[in-house]
């Protein structure tokens, strides 16, 4: 397999979710990655002398997104809190707490950049660089929001009975 293919093979399915989340629309995903792939493949040999080529193919795809969406009179959009949520729910060793808290309460906490980061580095599965390229900010900058973010909800006063035990047993509140 050569490397155009290798790398397609290795991020097309998170590319296309990204994209579908936002847009909202299956076959505009579809349609936007095409495109997306088509500006990358232009420029391969360039992105792939990036440290992290993944960062460029999903800031491409961040420019079509919305240039899509304009042409529809639609604002794209970061995936609800639903899917966060959904995702805290199955992974909640990435924030620290218990699962059956009110995630929905506790997600609402956060500052809409947090919310962005969150989801950007752990829904959408992207490395950091990614993730500051998206925002704007750099790594560190990332790193802060990410921190500060997983720091807030574990001192959340509603949550403060659910810290994880440390031998593995259940914690009631």
């Amino acid at each position: 397999m050569d490397s155009h293919a290798a790398f397609y093979h290795a991020e097309h399915l998170r590319l296309l979710g990204f994209v579908e989340r936002r847009v909202g629309d299956k076959g505009g995903a579809e349609d936007i990655c095409q495109e997306v792939w088509m500006v990358y493949f232009n420029e391969f040999g360039r992105y792939q002398a990036y440290d992290h080529p993944v960062a460029p193919l999903f800031a491409i795809a961040n420019y079509k997104i919305a240039k899509w969406c304009r042409a529809r009179n639609k604002v794209p959009a970061l995936p609800g809190d639903e899917i966060l949520e959904e995702y805290a729910r199955g992974h909640a060793e990435v924030f620290g707490f218990e699962e059956r808290i009110d995630l929905k309460r506790a997600l609402a906490r956060l500052t809409s950049r947090q919310r962005e980061a969150l989801v950007l580095r752990h829904v959408d599965d992207l490395p950091r660089e990614a993730v500051a390229d998206l925002m704007g900010i750099t790594e560190d900058g990332v790193k802060k929001l990410l921190h500060n973010a997983k720091q807030r909800l574990r001192e959340i006063p509603e949550l403060a009975g659910y810290q994880r035990p440390a031998n593995g047993g259940e914690v009631r509140k």
